[in-house]
């Protein structure tokens, strides 16, 4: 019965030290969002569906009804955003995140 509670207190103890270590360097590094709209250029008008990219991380994000959208997971660091959406132009946009971050990208018509 001893040896039942001793392994339990010292399986507790390794538990709740392990629960505070990080496992892999990336879980101490701090993740940024990129939030944004696509819109119209000329109409203002929210494009739906949109393919936004993030060339560098291979991270993608399509808009909703509101032309919104949101890449998550990202470092601090400069990085190039591509837009693309039937019926308009491909747009680049080169981003430096060091926080969160907002943009609204205008779409031209082909």
């Amino acid at each position: 019965m001893l040896q039942h509670i001793a392994y339990f207190i010292t399986a507790s103890i390794l538990f709740v030290l392990l629960a505070f270590v990080p496992m892999d360097e990336k879980d101490t590094e701090a993740t940024l969002v990129i939030k944004g709209t696509v819109v119209c250029a000329e109409t203002e008008e929210p494009v739906v569906f949109a393919e936004v990219l993030v060339t560098e991380r291979s991270s993608t994000a399509v808009t909703n009804t509101d032309g919104e959208f949101e890449l998550n997971g990202l470092e601090a660091g400069t990085y190039e955003i591509v837009v693309n959406a039937d019926g308009f132009a491909q747009k680049k946009k080169e981003i430096t995140l060091e926080e969160e971050f907002s943009v609204t990208i205008a779409l031209k018509s082909d």
